[in-house]
C-alpha cells in the first residue's frame, strides 16, 4: 500500500507531541526513528461512545470518541509463524494504521493540539489514507473487515475532532481535498442497493460505525463554513448527502415503533436488546446529521447586511440565481426522491405502537427517538419548502409520476394511490397527524412530557412547510394548465387538484387546508380564462363570501380569500360580478387599524379594491364612495388607512384606488337614468369636498420620484378634479403645501416583512401557511409589491422626494427624468391648463398666479425646446395661463 510516507509523517507527529498507544508504548522512543513498516504492535484499543454536545447556537458539534476493538494479547510462547498471505499483510497494515491514528483522535477531543496538528501535514496525510482506502475498495459495503473499518474510522475521527470550533482546520481540510475524501467514503458505504429481504435491511454494525463517523466528520467540516458548503454544491455530492439522510438501510423515522422491526441477524447475539437499541440510536442520529448538513448546504447564502441592501436597492437579481441554487441541483439529482421519504414514514406511522413486545425499549429510549424523528421531519419539511421556493425543477418534477424506492413503495402500499409527489404532499397535509407514540400512546410511553409537547408543535410546523411547498408548486407557470385541467370536479381524474381545493375551502374546521387551497387557486388565477371560469363556478363565490362574513375570521384564510379575489378581479367580465356579490364592502374593513399589523392583508385588500374600481366600473366606484360597510363608507376606511399607514406600497396602491374611482366617475358618460346620474354627481361632489382625497393624490405625486407611473397617475387624477372650480382650488392649495414627511419607510420592505406573520399556527393541525416569496406570496399576475422594491438606475431615484408636489410637476415639465416619456409632460401641461381655466377672482386667481409663477419657466422651455409632440399642448397651456392672467 502507498501508505508508508504518510505514516512516517504521522509517526513523527506522534513523537513530537508525546502521543502514545493506549498500551503505554511511547512513539517518542527509538522506535519512532525507524521507518514505518506496516507491522502490528501489541496494544489495546480503548472503547468509547460517540457524543454530540451542542454549540451555543444550538447546532451540534461532534467529539468523536474512539472506536471499539478487541484486545490482542501476545502469546508468551515462541512459535513458528503460520503461513501468511497478502490479505493477512494488508490486514496487519490497516491494523497498524488504526493503532497509530487512535491516540491522535483521542487527544484531539480536547483543544490543546488542534492548532499545531491542523497546521501540520496531518490533514493531508489523513486524506491520502482515505483515498487509498477508497481506491482499494476496502469500503466494500457490508463486507468491510474490522481492520479496514477501524483504520478508516480513525481517519474520520481525526477529521471530525480537528474541526471542532476551528475554522482554520476546516479550511485546511478543504484545501487538501478532505471534503471529497469524506464524500467518497460515504459513496463507498451507500453504494449497495436496498435489499429485498427485510431481515437484511439494516447495515451491519461495521458499516453503521463508518457511516456515523463519516457523517460526524462531514458535519464538523461543514459547520458554518461557506467554503465547505460550496464544495458540497454539486449534483453528485448533494445526492450522496440526501442518500445519507434518508436511506432506508440506515434509518426510517418511526419504524422503531412498528409492530415488526427487522434487524440484521448478525446483531441478534448476547445483550440483543441493548445492542439493537444502541444501533437504532446511532442510526437515527447519523440520519439526523445528514439532514442537518444537507439543509445547511442548501440554505440561502447571504453575507451580513446583504438582504437589507438588496431590499433597499432592488431584488432584480438574487444573490444566487435559481438555476445555480444548491436545492435546484439537488432536485435535478436522485436526491429529489429522498425529500419525500420522511413524509412516507410518517404517513404509515399512524397505528398504536407495539414496540414493547419487540424490543425492551425504555421510556427514555422512546423520548430520544421521538426527538430524533421530530428533528428529521422538521429538516425535511424545511427543505421541501426551500425547494418549492427556489427550484423550478422541484416544482416541475412534483407533477410527474412519483418514483420512490421499493422500500418506500411497500410502505405506501396500504394508502390511497398517490401518483405524483404533489399528490403525496396534499395527502400528507390532509390526513397526517403526529404518530401515536408522539401522543403518549404505546408501551412504554415517552418519559419527557415537555419534549413530547414540543415534538407535536414541530409536527404542525412541518405541515405548514409542506403547505407552502404545495402553494409553490401551484405557482409554477408550466403547472398552471395541468392543475386547472378538468375544472373543479373532484370526480374527474383530470380535475383532482381543483376538486381537492374546492373541498378544502369548505372545511371550516381546517383553516390550514382552506388557506392552502385559497393560495393555490390564487396562483392558478393568473390567466383571464381561468379567472372567468373560477368566478362562474357555482360554489366558489358563496364559499369566499362565507369566509369573509365570519365574525372572527382566521387571518390566514382571509389573506388567501383576498389574494384570490385580487386575481379574479382583473378580467373585465368579473369586476361587476364580484362587485354585485358585495365583496367591495366585505373586504374594506380589513383596512381598519386593528389589521395594521397584518400589512400583507392590507396590501392585498387595496390591490383588490384598485382592480374593482378600474376599467370604467361605475357601480363599483359608487360602492366605494357612497356604499356602506358595517355602517361606514368604504371611502372613509380607505382614507383613514392612507393617512395612517407607514407602509409605502399600501399607501401608494391605496391612492391608486382613488385614481381609478375618479377616472371612472369623471369620464363616464351621462346614462340618461336620473337616479344613476344623481348618484354619480353625489359621488363626485363628495370626492371634491373631501380634502383628504386631494391631499392623498398630491402626496403620491410628491413622494413617487422612484415610480414615474405613479407620478403621472396622480397628475392625471388631479387634472380631472381641477376641471371643477372647487377641485381647482383644493388641488392648487395641495400642490403648494409642504408635504408631510413622517418617519415612513421609503422602501417596499415593510409589507413583505410581515408575510411571516401569516405563517402557520404552532398548535394542532391548523397549520396553513402564507408563503414567503415570488412563487407563493401575493399570487398575482405581476407582483406589484416588487415594483415598489426596485430602485431605478436613474440618478433621480437616489434623491429625496421634493418638499411639494408642485416641485415634482415642475420636474416633469422640465423633462429632468429620462424615465418619464413626453406624454407625462403633456399631462402636466393639462393640469396647469385646467387650474388656469377655473381661475376667476379672489382666492382662485391668487392661487393660479402662484402656480403659474413657479411653473411658467419650465412650461416656456418645453414650448420652445420640445420634444415636438408636446409643444402643441405646451402652447395651449401658455395661452390658457395668459387668458387667466388677463381676466
Amino acid at each position: 500500500m502507498a501508505l508508508a510516507p504518510h505514516m512516517e509523517v504521522i509517526s513523527g507527529l506522534c513523537a513530537a507531541h508525546g502521543l502514545q498507544h493506549d498500551s503505554g508504548v511511547d512513539f517518542g522512543g527509538s522506535g519512532a526513528e525507524k521507518s514505518w513498516q506496516g507491522r502490528p504492535q501489541q496494544a489495546v484499543h480503548a472503547s468509547g461512545s460517540s457524543s454530540a454536545p451542542l454549540l451555543s447556537d444550538g447546532k451540534p458539534k461532534l467529539n468523536i470518541a474512539s472506536s471499539s476493538a478487541s484486545s490482542v494479547a501476545a502469546s508468551p510462547l515462541v512459535m513458528s509463524p503460520a503461513p501468511r498471505n497478502d490479505h493477512d499483510d494488508e490486514a496487519d497494515a490497516w491494523d497498524e494504521v488504526a493503532r497509530t491514528l487512535k491516540p491522535i483522535g483521542d487527544t484531539l477531543r480536547g483543544d490543546r493540539l488542534r492548532t499545531p496538528l491542523g497546521s501540520s501535514d496531518l490533514p493531508s496525510s489523513v486524506v491520502h489514507i482515505l483515498r487509498v482506502a477508497r481506491r482499494q475498495s476496502v469500503l466494500a459495503n457490508d463486507r468491510t473487515s474490522a481492520s479496514e473499518a477501524d483504520a478508516v474510522t480513525e481517519c474520520l475521527r481525526i477529521v471530525a475532532n480537528l474541526c471542532i470550533d476551528h475554522a482554520d482546520n476546516r479550511a485546511r481540510f478543504l484545501d487538501v481535498g478532505g471534503v471529497q475524501a469524506v464524500i467518497s467514503t460515504l459513496d463507498g458505504i451507500l453504494s449497495s442497493p436496498i435489499p429485498t429481504d427485510p431481515s437484511a435491511l439494516q447495515f451491519s454494525p461495521t458499516s453503521l460505525k463508518l457511516l456515523r463517523t463519516s457523517a460526524g466528520a462531514l458535519l464538523n467540516l461543514a459547520l458554518e463554513h461557506p467554503g465547505v458548503h460550496q464544495a458540497l454544491r454539486s449534483e453528485h455530492h448533494l445526492s450522496t448527502l440526501a442518500k445519507l439522510a434518508s436511506w432506508p438501510r440506515l434509518y426510517v423515522p418511526s419504524a422503531w415503533s412498528a409492530e415488526r422491526v427487522h434487524f440484521d441477524r448478525a446483531a441478534r447475539s448476547a445483550a440483543r436488546g441493548e445492542e439493537d437499541m444502541q444501533r437504532i440510536r446511532d442510526a437515527a442520529s447519523t440520519a439526523g446529521w445528514g439532514w442537518r448538513v444537507l439543509c445547511d448546504v442548501c440554505a440561502d447564502q447571504e453575507e451580513p447586511g446583504e438582504a437589507e441592501e438588496a431590499d433597499k436597492d432592488q431584488k432584480e437579481a438574487e444573490a444566487e440565481s435559481e438555476a445555480d441554487h444548491p436545492v435546484e441541483l439537488l432536485c435535478r439529482s436522485e436526491g429529489f426522491n429522498a425529500l419525500f421519504r420522511p413524509l412516507v414514514a410518517m404517513l404509515v406511522a399512524q397505528r398504536p405502537s407495539a414496540q414493547g413486545t419487540v424490543l425492551p425499549w425504555t421510556d427514555d429510549d422512546v423520548s430520544d427517538l421521538i426527538s430524533s424523528d421530530s428533528d428529521i421531519l422538521t429538516l425535511a419539511a424545511e427543505l421541501l419548502e426551500t425547494a418549492g421556493r427556489r427550484s423550478s425543477t422541484f416544482r416541475s418534477r412534483s407533477m410527474h409520476a412519483i418514483n420512490l424506492d421499493a422500500h418506500s413503495a411497500r410502505l405506501l402500499s396500504d394508502l390511497p394511490a398517490l401518483p405524483t409527489p404533489l399528490a403525496l404532499l396534499m395527502h400528507f397535509l390532509d390526513v397526517s397527524t403526529s404518530p401515536p407514540s408522539w401522543e403518549g400512546q404505546g408501551v412504554p410511553a415517552a418519559s419527557d412530557a415537555e419534549a413530547l409537547s414540543e415534538a407535536k408543535k414541530t409536527y404542525s410546523l412541518s405541515k405548514a412547510s409542506v403547505a407552502r411547498a404545495i402553494v409553490a408548486i401551484s405557482g409554477e407557470d408550466e403547472n398552471m394548465d395541468k392543475l386547472f385541467a378538468g375544472g373543479m370536479h373532484n370526480d374527474r381524474k383530470e380535475g383532482w387538484f381543483l376538486g381537492t381545493c374546492a373541498d378544502w375551502m369548505g372545511r371550516r374546521n381546517r383553516e390550514d387546508l382552506a388557506g392552502t387551497a385559497l393560495l393555490a387557486l390564487g396562483n392558478l388565477a393568473r390567466k383571464d380564462a381561468n379567472c372567468i371560469a373560477l368566478v362562474k363556478h357555482s360554489a366558489l363565490l358563496p364559499t369566499l363570501v362565507s369566509h369573509l362574513q365570519t365574525a372572527e375570521p382566521d387571518i390566514k384564510v382571509i389573506y388567501g380569500c383576498v389574494g384570490l379575489l385580487k386575481n379574479l378581479s382583473i378580467p373585465a367580465p368579473n369586476k361587476s360580478l364580484l362587485g354585485d356579490a358585495g365583496l367591495l364592502e366585505l373586504v374594506a374593513p380589513f383596512l381598519d387599524a386593528k389589521y395594521d399589523n397584518v400589512q400583507p392583508l392590507q396590501f392585498a385588500t387595496v390591490g383588490l379594491l384598485k382592480h374593482l374600481c378600474a376599467g370604467g366600473q361605475i357601480q363599483n366606484a359608487l360602492r366605494l364612495v357612497l356604499g356602506k360597510s358595517n355602517g361606514r363608507m368604504p371611502l372613509g376606511i380607505l382614507l383613514s388607512v392612507l393617512g395612517r399607514t407607514e407602509d409605502v406600497p399600501t399607501r401608494m396602491e391605496g391612492t391608486r384606488i382613488l385614481v381609478n374611482a375618479i377616472k371612472t366617475l369623471w369620464q363616464a358618460q351621462t346614462s340618461g337614468d336620473a337616479t344613476s346620474d344623481s348618484k354619480r354627481a353625489e359621488a363626485k361632489s363628495l370626492l371634491l369636498g373631501n380634502e383628504a382625497v386631494v391631499t392623498a393624490l398630491s402626496e403620491m405625486v410628491r413622494a413617487s420620484h422612484k415610480y414615474p407611473v405613479l407620478v403621472n397617475e396622480g397628475i392625471f387624477a388631479l387634472t380631472l378634479l381641477s376641471t371643477e372650480p372647487a377641485g381647482a382650488i383644493a388641488v392648487a392649495e395641495a400642490m403648494l403645501r409642504i408635504g408631510e414627511v413622517p418617519s415612513r419607510k421609503d422602501s417596499g420592505q415593510s409589507a413583505s416583512a410581515s408575510i411571516s406573520d401569516l405563517s402557520a399556527s404552532e398548535a394542532g393541525t391548523s397549520s396553513a401557511a402564507a408563503p414567503a416569496d415570488a412563487h407563493t406570496q401575493h399570487p398575482q399576475r405581476q407582483d406589484t409589491l416588487q415594483a415598489y422594491r426596485k430602485k431605478s438606475s436613474s440618478a433621480s431615484s437616489s434623491t429625496a422626494s421634493p418638499p411639494r408636489s408642485i416641485d415634482m410637476v415642475y420636474s416633469v415639465l422640465a423633462r429632468r427624468d429620462a424615465r418619464m416619456p413626453p406624454a407625462f409632460a403633456a399631462n402636466a401641461c393639462s393640469l396647469l391648463e385646467a387650474i388656469a381655466e377655473q381661475a376667476q377672482a379672489g382666492r382662485q386667481r391668487d392661487l393660479m398666479e402662484k402656480i403659474s409663477r413657479e411653473l411658467l419657466p419650465a412650461l416656456r422651455h418645453l414650448n420652445e425646446q420640445g420634444p415636438s409632440e408636446v409643444m402643441p399642448q405646451a402652447a395651449a397651456t401658455l395661452r390658457a395661463v395668459q387668458r387667466a392672467q388677463e381676466q
